[in-house]
């Protein structure tokens, strides 16, 4: 995949993420993948337990998603993508900007592994009430 095709799908790959569509994001994924955030302790991989796990966090999260820069990996079917996110508990006011990372290994033009890093303590300051 070239850079511009990269940021073209990153960018619809956000833009999915931000819709909060757990059918249409997943849509993005190879039959076969993992996916690894701070909150899933081990990779998911079947697409059955990830809409469960998207549909969760989707109850709960209201989350807006932003490319800051996306690189592609020498000459691997890999890049890692920098984004910045609003992040919002679901009915309540209280908004914070987080910036993360994602590791992405494509196979086929869709997402076999997605890797996720952010520091997740910067959540605390939404989880008081």
């Amino acid at each position: 995949m070239d850079q511009v095709k990269l940021e073209v799908f990153v960018d619809r790959w956000l833009e999915a993420w931000t819709a909060q569509d757990p059918h249409q994001l997943l849509s993005f994924y190879a039959d076969k993948f993992s996916y690894l955030d701070p909150a899933t302790i081990t990779p998911i991989t079947d697409h059955d337990v990830m809409r469960r796990y998207l549909q969760k966090l989707f109850d709960g999260w209201t989350m807006t998603w932003k490319r800051r820069a996306v690189y592609r990996l020498a000459d691997s079917p890999a890049a890692a993508l920098l984004w910045r996110a609003t992040i919002q508990r679901t009915g309540k006011e209280q908004i914070i900007e987080v910036d993360g990372m994602d590791f992405i290994v494509f196979r086929d033009g869709l997402i076999a592994e997605n890797e996720v890093y952010f520091d997740r303590t910067k959540l605390l300051t939404l989880m008081k009430d």
